[in-house]
């Protein structure tokens, strides 16, 4: 902590501190004399003012980093296409002097070099233009409103001992005929089996709970929305502990996808959703194992 507390934070890091070798790493490359950055917060997907938010309330500073910044924001993202620019320029020179004129490389360099910026911006004018499902125009203020049901919801989840998710009563849905021939609907609650294996996420009440409100936040939000990402965690969370690594595979890679969105490149924190990905698939080729069947899908994945 020593070491680490001397570099500065920003939201668009160049290295980590890697806790288990404690030492700081860049995570790409960096120009000479630039200043090195960790970040002192691991939720870079969220949006700027929650971010800032966050950063004020547990380190008491404001941040001002070229993420947060609009103006700096900006200035860095045009330096940054610019970079771009100057890198496909020069590999379209190196590939037109070293490759065939017929080789897919050439013929996509050369489709790029006709494009014009304005056809790229009426594509994306077009994206923004498109219709969203009417009841994300319905529900005003669907941000706020679903990030605190999230933190709600998931908070209290993340609260609990792995001992109590896991005896978590299960609920099953009881038809009775009453005398005057109608039929009545009754949940009926039972203990959960003694071992998490027995456990699935399609008869855990917290794992229903967190899946409706996925449900409805997939309905009201962007597929890519930051408060999407942080259920699909606490989802994997939960599969986990109950030991359901299929339903935990499959709420890992939304995770990760759904962080990819909202931040492209080398976030330390994806290399941990990649671990988890390869934990789930791990347990599904040893359960597949001694369950006797193949495991090759998994064995291949």
């Amino acid at each position: 902590y020593a070491v680490a507390s001397l570099f500065n934070h920003s939201c668009d890091p160049n290295a980590m501190f890697d806790v288990k070798a404690q030492e700081i790493r860049t995570i790409c490359p960096v120009p000479k004399g630039a200043e090195i950055t960790i970040s002192y917060i691991p939720q870079l997907y969220w949006p700027a003012n929650l971010r800032r938010e966050g950063l004020a309330e547990r380190f008491y500073f404001t941040c001002s980093c070229d993420r947060c910044s609009p103006y700096r924001r900006a200035a860095v993202e045009k330096e940054k296409r610019e970079a771009l620019d100057r890198k496909a320029a020069a590999a379209a020179s190196r590939s037109d002097a070293a490759a065939d004129a017929s080789s897919p490389l050439s013929a996509a360099l050369a489709l790029l070099a006709t494009v014009d910026d304005s056809e790229v911006s009426a594509i994306y004018d077009k994206i923004s233009a498109a219709e969203k499902p009417a009841a994300a125009i319905e529900r005003p203020g669907a941000t706020k409103y679903y990030y605190n049901n999230m933190l709600g919801v998931c908070g209290g989840i993340r609260q609990r001992p792995v001992e109590e998710i896991i005896a978590a009563q299960t609920e099953t849905t009881v038809e009775t005929e009453a005398a005057d021939g109608s039929v009545e609907t009754t949940e009926v609650s039972t203990p959960a089996p003694a071992s998490a294996a027995n456990v699935t996420a399609a008869t855990n009440p917290l794992v229903k709970e967190v899946k409706a409100l996925a449900d409805q936040c997939s309905t009201h939000l962007e597929p890519w929305h930051f408060v999407l990402h942080d259920i699909h965690n606490t989802q994997t969370f939960l599969n986990s502990v109950l030991g359901d690594h299929s339903a935990a595979l499959v709420s890992s890679m939304e995770e990760l996808l759904t962080f990819e969105a909202c931040v492209a490149g080398g976030v330390p924190a994806k290399a941990d959703k990649l671990k988890n990905i390869a934990a789930c698939v791990e347990g599904l080729v040893t359960s597949s194992v001694a369950a006797g069947a193949d495991a090759s899908q998994y064995v291949a994945t």
